[in-house]
């Protein structure tokens, strides 16, 4: 349907995602084929999903990235930038140009994996550029109906000065 009408760009956001109101205008400002929320990944030890790149780039290892999170200097140059590369963050909150869904069109995945890490890893290897907005911060619903924030985990290795950067003009 997104294909058959005159559309520049498709904003996916997951049913279990919530937004910021400005999301989309934040995403559509950046200069990027694919323009990413920020959210945690659900699990035992939630991480943001913005991932970040294996360099040198490209090589080949078992997967994209890792979530940025985990890398405390990366995490908190990304905070106080407020925008980094990266190299995907799942399909939960993205703005994607039409150009990089004509050319990688959705598919089911040949493994049963999760299909947004496989098709972000196509993409990626094509070199499409990826960026999150360090400020579009999303929620994400757990199935126990409780909200994860990613506001949370900058408390890995963000200092005050960075989280209060990184709030400004939020809502909560």
């Amino acid at each position: 349907m997104f294909l058959k009408g005159k559309y520049e760009a498709m904003l996916l956001i997951e049913n279990d995602i919530i937004p910021p109101a400005d999301t989309l205008k934040r995403l559509a400002a950046l200069n990027a084929d694919l323009a990413y929320g920020v959210y945690l990944f659900r699990g035992e030890e939630p991480v943001v999903n913005v991932l970040r790149r294996y360099y040198p780039w490209p090589q080949t290892s078992r997967n994209i990235g890792e979530s940025m999170s985990l890398h405390h200097r990366l995490w908190e140059r990304a905070i106080r930038q407020g925008l980094t590369e990266c190299s995907g963050a799942g399909l939960g909150c993205v703005l994607i140009k039409r150009h990089v869904i004509e050319e990688y069109p959705f598919e089911a995945p040949k493994d049963r994996g999760f299909f947004d890490f496989e098709w972000g890893s196509n993409v990626h290897r094509a070199g499409y550029r990826m960026m999150a907005d360090m400020r579009v911060l999303c929620g994400h619903k757990g199935p126990d109906g409780k909200i994860l924030r990613p506001e949370k985990s900058i408390n890995h290795g963000a200092t005050e000065n960075t989280k209060k950067n990184l709030l400004v003009g939020e809502e909560r």
